[in-house]
């Protein structure tokens, strides 16, 4: 092989391995799981979920790996009515987040 052609071999393996970005970490709990214990720990705070529209799931990876739930109230009377349950991937440890508690942006 030409010097040239290997130098370029090497150049260009070392771009399409060496840089590639680090593996995302894949969440460990699926949406259903997730689902079940926001469910757990709303019903836990003395939350009637029929009250509540079905929750917008996230799941943060810059945020530790958790998951955020948001419940907003129905009728939404006003942005207080809801809260934020956060759920750790790796432990399934529930956190209970009313949203009048939360910092304001």
């Amino acid at each position: 092989m030409p010097r040239n052609l290997s130098l370029f071999a090497v150049v260009c393996g070392t771009l399409l391995f060496g840089c590639a970005s680090p593996a995302k970490h894949q969440p460990l709990l699926s949406r259903a799981e997730v689902l079940r214990i926001a469910s757990k720990a709303a019903i836990a705070n003395g939350r009637r979920l029929r009250n509540y529209e079905r929750p917008q799931i996230h799941f943060e990876l810059a945020n530790s790996y958790e998951w955020g739930l948001y419940f907003d109230h129905k009728p939404k009377r006003n942005d207080n009515d809801g809260f934020l349950i956060c759920i750790d991937d790796r432990t399934k440890e529930p956190r209970f987040y009313p949203y009048r508690t939360l910092p304001e942006d």
